[in-house]
This record gives C-alpha cells, sequence and structure tokens, in this order.
C-alpha cells in the first residue's frame, strides 16, 4: 500500500503545488483507465503504456516548479507512485487503498484530505476527457461518482464523536471499493468502445 506520509513528505520537497490526497486521487483514475486509448495530444503508439498517464500527474501535481532541479526527486517518486497505484488497481486480491493521512491523526484533517482525493480522482478523469458519466458508466458508478463531487466538499462536525469516526472509515471503504468499479467497467468497454468514449 502506498505509504501517504511518505508521498506527502516528497512532494511538500518537491513544492507541489496540489495537496498530496489530491494528487493521489488525480493519478488513481488516470490508473484506471486503458491508457492506451487516452485522446490528443497524450495518445502516441510511442510511448510506453502508462508513460503519458505519468506525465500528466507530474505537470498537474509540480506546475511551474516541474523543471526545477528541487523538483527532480519528485519526477521519480511521483512515477513510483503512480506505477503502485495501477498496480493495486490490477490486483485480483483488490488491494487499492486511497492514500489518505494516517487514523492516528485529527479526524478534521483526514476529511479535508478525503475531500482533496474525490476531487483529484474527479479531476482525473476530467484530464483523461471523461465527463459524460451517464454514457459510459452502469448505474450504480454514475450514483458513486456523484457522491464522489458531494464528498469533495465534505466538512466536518465541529462535534468529532465515534460516529464521525465510523463514518469516515465507511466514506473510505465506499471510495475503494467505488474506485475498483470505475476501473473495472472502463477495461470491460474494450478497445472500440473505450477508443469512441474517450476521444
Amino acid at each position: 500500500m502506498l505509504d501517504f506520509e511518505s508521498l506527502d513528505r516528497e512532494m511538500t520537497a518537491a513544492g507541489a503545488e496540489l495537496p498530496t490526497a489530491e494528487v493521489h486521487g488525480l493519478m488513481s483514475a488516470l490508473a484506471c483507465i486503458p491508457s492506451e486509448y487516452h485522446s490528443g495530444e497524450y495518445h502516441s503508439g510511442e510511448y510506453r503504456p502508462g508513460e503519458h498517464c505519468i506525465a500528466l500527474v507530474q505537470a498537474e501535481a509540480l506546475g511551474q516548479r516541474i523543471g526545477e532541479p528541487s523538483a527532480a526527486r519528485g519526477l521519480v517518486v511521483l512515477e513510483s507512485a503512480f506505477d503502485s497505484t495501477a498496480k493495486a488497481l490490477d490486483s485480483e486480491e483488490l488491494a487499492f487503498q486511497p492514500a489518505l493521512p494516517r487514523d492516528d491523526e485529527p479526524l478534521g484533517d483526514r476529511t479535508e484530505a478525503l475531500g482533496a482525493w474525490c476531487a483529484g480522482f474527479l479531476a482525473g478523469l476530467g484530464l483523461a476527457g471523461i465527463g459524460d458519466f451517464e454514457s459510459i458508466f452502469s448505474v450504480d458508478t454514475v450514483e458513486f461518482l456523484t457522491d464522489l463531487r458531494e464528498m469533495s466538499r465534505i466538512e466536518l462536525d465541529p462535534d468529532e464523536d465515534s460516529a464521525a469516526e465510523r463514518a469516515y472509515v465507511e466514506l473510505v471503504e465506499y471510495m475503494r471499493i467505488g474506485v475498483i468499479v470505475v476501473r473495472e467497467e472502463l477495461d470491460a468497454l474494450g478497445p472500440r468502445a473505450t477508443a469512441k468514449v474517450l476521444h
């Protein structure tokens, strides 16, 4: 499982322009999409599978700092994180996990990161050219993605209690399974259908 704290330290050192949770949400969305079917300038047989996805993640995360020496290690870390995320999504053991702060961090911080992760995932789908969810996904998955929009604006009730903690855990698991299903549905479309919806 990708370690959020390690990734967060590396992103801070590289001067990332996005919150770490949002970066992982974005890369998770791009890792869901069969890379050979991306549209526009990012589609090229000259790239190895996933290379253009990684470049998108790097550009979005590091922004104008991408060419600076301080960002060099960040580029490598992002590539490794993308590969780990893609492998987890492809795992038969359903190993994928959203990269979020540890459970011993304040619930407010974790909730904020959860919202950023959801925003990043939706942004990643947008970068891939997926906007009309109803024409691509099942009814249940469209509902999941609609829920992610709401979750991207989530705010914690100031009165933290065990119910809020349980709700957070349930939301993370809902995200985890939902993303795996997004990956499966895109993969099940097949080459011709996937190319049609992504172009």
